[in-house]
């Protein structure tokens, strides 16, 4: 078992936290979603889920969703 002694530098655990969450910076991530042909919502969403079958799902989405475009399984109707 390991055991801490002493004090942590507070700004240097949130600038390495910073660091490795690129500054908060998402664009390389959402550039990398348009690159695969996805589109990327941003902000609490509620969707339709329509599948292939004709039936139709409501879901509340996640503050960020990417849909991938193409031949999926469902497909997102509606968006609001």
């Amino acid at each position: 078992m390991m055991r801490c002694t002493g004090r942590l530098d507070t700004a240097q655990v949130f600038a390495r936290r910073d660091r490795f969450v690129t500054d908060w910076d998402d664009t390389g991530q959402a550039e990398w979603v348009k690159s695969i042909g996805a589109d990327l919502f941003r902000g609490p969403r509620r969707v339709v889920v329509t599948r292939d079958d004709g039936a139709r799902h409501r879901r509340r989405g996640p503050a960020q969703a990417a849909a991938a475009r193409g031949r999926p399984l469902s497909t997102v109707s509606e968006i609001y």
